[in-house]
């Protein structure tokens, strides 16, 4: 039932983010960041990034593993617990290789501000199941790490593609959510890093490259510096999106409009290092742009900023030096690795009205509670052992 706007529930959380990817290729093609994280009256007792336990970088083979995950941390048998599932632009269902867990969501064609009722099967048993859309589940991955959110705070969700938008906006006031806008308007920004062809290419990087791709040419770009004329072109040749299997074109390009002659990506050539210079400084521009609209609009005081692009670590910088809210707040789990984070906390937060603040070092799925006792000699000890691989 709900008492003060609050469903009372004493049971324990799991939630899970674990859509299946398009295939099965060694490395993830669309979905990645499979991650479980199980909440008992508003506290993080367990948290899984699968890519910790697997030792395979963003992971995205949770379908295969949930069961035997949940085996042994001794979760199949739990009498009484609510699950929630977080979707994306994937779908809205999920099936574990056993077939013994099941997800259903219903189809929407909005966002909710809330958590959505679906049909769920736990060990082939019917239960009560909840969905959180992929957009409100980075925004609620904030609350675990920064406290309750402020009042009259902007929340921004900012990535590759959730699951309707790849942009959202959702405005804090009173206790209530209010979705501003949702849409693919800044998708032109979002896939100057993690899908256009040139990127690809001068980074020397393929598909299974794509997720570690930004964050490399994000700081490239520190080598080089902006200028007007390289935007104005790379603007007239659509940024040379498509030159996926005509690398050739690039040079020619180059060659006929700078009088610069290039027969290879070579990252210590000005004129890369100034082609992505300009890249950043377009995507810092336009977004830095785009908030100030939102804070014009909103009149809020505070930013709460998640999602993949959120990991740009220059625009978050000036975004924050930009004076235009009173703080801004980008949680350590940003990007998708925080969604059954942040799914968990919406349920929470809306069931029991809390959510407890927590530290950053949440991964201990197979990890008892130790007493570790060292000292600073210790960590000197550690640290030389590092150093010397």
């Amino acid at each position: 039932m709900f008492q003060g706007g609050k469903m009372q529930d004493n049971r324990r959380t799991l939630a899970v983010y674990g859509i299946q990817d398009t295939n099965n290729e060694s490395y993830p093609e669309y979905v990645h960041d499979h991650n479980m994280t199980l909440y008992e009256n508003g506290r993080i007792i367990r948290h899984m990034a699968l890519e910790r336990v697997s030792g395979r970088k963003y992971d995205s083979s949770l379908p295969q593993r949930l069961y035997s995950l949940l085996k042994r941390e001794g979760l199949l048998g739990m009498e009484s617990f609510n699950l929630v599932f977080v979707d994306n632009p994937m779908g809205r269902a999920f099936i574990n290789t056993e077939g013994n867990i099941r997800f259903e969501a219903p189809l929407s064609d909005s966002l909710a501000n809330r958590p959505e009722r679906g049909r769920a099967w736990f060990l082939n048993r019917s239960m009560e199941g909840w969905v959180v859309n992929h957009e409100l589940a980075h925004v609620f991955s904030a609350l675990p790490f920064f406290g309750e959110f402020r009042n009259n705070s902007l929340h921004v969700h900012f990535d590759g593609g959730a699951s309707k938008s790849n942009f959202s906006a959702w405005h804090y006031r009173k206790g209530r959510f209010e979705l501003l806008e949702y849409n693919w308007d800044m998708k032109y920004l979002s896939s100057l890093f993690n899908a256009n062809a040139l990127v690809f290419s001068m980074m020397g990087a393929g598909k299974k490259d794509q997720n570690g791709l930004p964050g490399k040419f994000m700081g490239y770009a520190a080598y080089g510096r902006y200028e007007s004329k390289i935007e104005e072109w790379l603007a007239r040749h659509a940024f040379f999106q498509d030159i996926w299997g005509d690398k050739a074109c690039f040079f020619s390009r180059v060659k006929e409009d700078w009088n610069i002659e290039l027969k290879s990506f070579d990252l210590r050539h000005a004129f890369l290092q100034d082609v992505a210079a300009t890249i950043q400084h377009i995507f810092q521009r336009d977004l830095l742009k785009k908030m100030k609209q939102l804070r014009e609009a909103s009149q809020a005081d505070f930013l709460y900023y998640t999602g993949g692009s959120a990991l740009n670590i220059k625009t978050n910088t000036l975004l924050v030096e930009s004076g235009l809210f009173r703080q801004v707040f980008i949680p350590p789990c940003t990007n998708d690795s925080g969604l059954s984070i942040g799914a968990g906390a919406c349920l929470e937060w809306y069931h029991k009205g809390k959510v407890e603040r927590h530290g950053v070092y949440l991964n201990n799925w197979g990890l008892g509670s130790v007493e570790v006792d060292y000292s600073g000699e210790d960590l000197g000890d550690a640290a030389a052992c590092i150093g010397r691989g």
